[in-house]
């Protein structure tokens, strides 16, 4: 039987999961064709945390670096382009 502890956990990285796979969609969405940046070689490994935000950098088809920011793990917020 699992704990309140450890079903929080899975929640939490089940939800994360879900943020990744809406925040690629809506890159896709917004760009075409995306590619993992850097010596990255998965766009899984393309997401940092800080500050209670979830970063996603990629490339795009004509080799620029972009960055899609969403607010927070609990906010239903589009994600949003960070210039």
């Amino acid at each position: 039987m699992a704990t309140h502890t450890a079903r929080r956990f899975r929640d939490l990285h089940g939800e994360k999961c879900r943020l990744k796979r809406r925040m690629l969609v809506e890159a896709r969405r917004r760009h075409g064709s995306i590619t993992p940046c850097g010596t990255r070689t998965h766009l899984f490994d393309c997401f940092e945390f800080l500050d209670d935000r979830l970063y996603l950098w990629f490339n795009t088809g004509d080799g620029t670096t972009h960055l899609l920011g969403e607010q927070s793990l609990r906010g239903s917020e589009e994600p949003t382009a960070v210039r």
